[in-house]
């Protein structure tokens, strides 16, 4: 007596391997390609603005510490010579009386420039970012400090306490 058998071939069975774009058409194919391509970019666009963000905050929040340090050695210098130095660069010299007020490293603010004046019973330091996007800073003899997003701070402008 013969026996017949039948085999059957399950589709996912195949030996050939099969991709995830198989049944496809042409049209189709290329139309994912972009979408997979665009969703690529635009997750790396995100990863660099997140990262430019970070630098951002991490300088603003480097150069509100500097402020605070620097506001600390004018209050001390008002206090040991009756008025405010003329220059912050003053802070740096020792005399009899006392040591250098700050480090010269100090007086370095990554990413701005500062402009001092001083008075005999009051000082104003401004701070401008080199992107004029980013935070302004604005101090006087009262310590608070002021900042502004995208233009200069001023002394009404909102506190800054970050």
């Amino acid at each position: 007596m013969v026996e017949i058998r039948r085999i059957y071939r399950l589709p996912h069975a195949r030996s050939e391997p099969h991709h995830i774009l198989d049944g496809l058409t042409a049209t189709n194919k290329l139309l994912a390609s972009i979408l997979a391509i665009g969703i690529a970019f635009g997750v790396l666009w995100g990863v660099i603005a997140g990262g430019e963000a970070m630098q951002t905050a991490k300088r603003e929040a480097i150069t509100l510490s500097l402020i605070r340090s620097v506001t600390t050695a004018l209050d001390t210098y008002f206090s040991a010579n009756n008025r405010y130095p003329p220059a912050l660069m003053t802070l740096l010299e020792s005399g009899e009386r006392n040591p250098p007020y700050v480090s010269p490293r100090t007086l370095e603010f990554p990413g701005y420039a500062f402009d001092y004046g001083a008075t005999p019973g009051g000082y104003v330091l401004r701070l401008a970012p080199a992107d004029t996007r980013g935070l302004y800073f604005y101090v006087d003899q009262s310590g608070v400090i002021r900042g502004k997003r995208g233009s200069p701070a001023e002394v009404g402008s909102p506190e800054w306490r970050r």
